[in-house]
């Protein structure tokens, strides 16, 4: 009996630590996603300051 518990436990904290691992992925990439998205947010808008420098054009402070 002792030896089934065992069993279980294990395989019950082997089935947290996997969980715990692909929510930390899950987690992981989609943080990654909003960084990459952000950068490239400001990135654009960056751009878009610089071109209108050049061109001596008045951006609209509102979009």
């Amino acid at each position: 009996m002792s030896k089934i518990t065992q069993a279980l436990k294990f395989f019950i904290s082997r089935k947290m630590i996997y969980n715990w691992y692909l929510m930390t992925r899950i987690i992981k990439t989609y943080f990654n996603l909003c960084y990459t998205l952000f950068s490239n947010i400001i990135l654009f808008t960056d751009f878009k300051t610089i071109v209108s420098s050049l061109m001596n054009i008045p951006l609209p402070i509102e979009a």
